[in-house]
């Protein structure tokens, strides 16, 4: 298979329209304002769970026509931690509780002796928790580019699901969708904003910019 390179001469054009985009960026983005974020102390985050994992998660999430691969539990550990990464860096008074896979099996196996239905689940894991929110993902795909940073046979390629329930209601605040295979800059220069360098990135950088883009835009 030919290698994909990034060309030279895109540059020039590259770096006016991210210029433009940036500055339309910095004058019309306003983050949207959530109500049950003013109120919320502690926001439990669940270990991450692939698509694969039917049981993992207290609402069962279709991939709804998302390409998925297997998923590996190396991949599991990558995404969590990405995710605390990300969170970590929210500069607000929420406090955000990663919850160990041990302690939130055990909660889980509970709450599904108790109830089936899947706010219920929410309220009885965010109650012994003492939570506010609960916020929880799904990784349905995790593909690695095969190549280098400047010249690659495959690009990486990562879909997941971030979902932030009330702990008191157990309803569904907002919920993102992240599924991106990265495109060289001369086809989508709108993603530059994405990307954030002119290079073929790996799987792991895909997923952090796209926690970033979600997390950025709720909190």
């Amino acid at each position: 298979m030919k290698k994909r390179k990034l060309k030279p001469f895109y540059l020039l054009i590259f770096l006016i329209w991210g210029s433009v985009i940036s500055g339309c960026s910095l004058l019309g983005k306003k983050r949207p304002v959530h109500l049950a974020h003013s109120k919320m102390k502690k926001i439990v985050v669940l270990p991450f769970a692939s698509y694969q994992d039917t049981e993992k998660l207290p609402i069962l999430f279709s991939e709804g026509g998302i390409i998925t691969n297997k998923i590996t539990p190396h991949v599991l550990k990558t995404m969590d931690y990405l995710l605390e990464e990300e969170l970590s860096q929210v500069k607000s008074s929420i406090h955000f509780f990663f919850l160990s896979e041990r302690s939130y099996e055990a909660l889980l196996e509970d709450a599904l002796n108790r109830s089936k239905n899947p706010a219920e689940v929410v309220k009885y894991i965010a109650q012994k928790t003492s939570a506010d929110g609960i916020l929880c993902g799904k990784v349905f795909r995790f593909r690695e580019r095969q190549g280098s940073a400047i010249s690659i046979k495959s690009p990486a390629s990562v879909a997941f699901v971030l979902v932030l329930y009330d702990g008191k209601t157990g309803k569904v605040i907002w919920k993102e969708v992240f599924d991106e295979t990265q495109k060289p800059l001369n086809e989508n220069l709108l993603n530059f904003s994405l990307y954030g360098k002119i290079a073929w990135l790996k799987a792991e950088e895909l997923a952090q910019r796209g926690f970033h883009r979600i997390i950025e835009a709720h909190f």
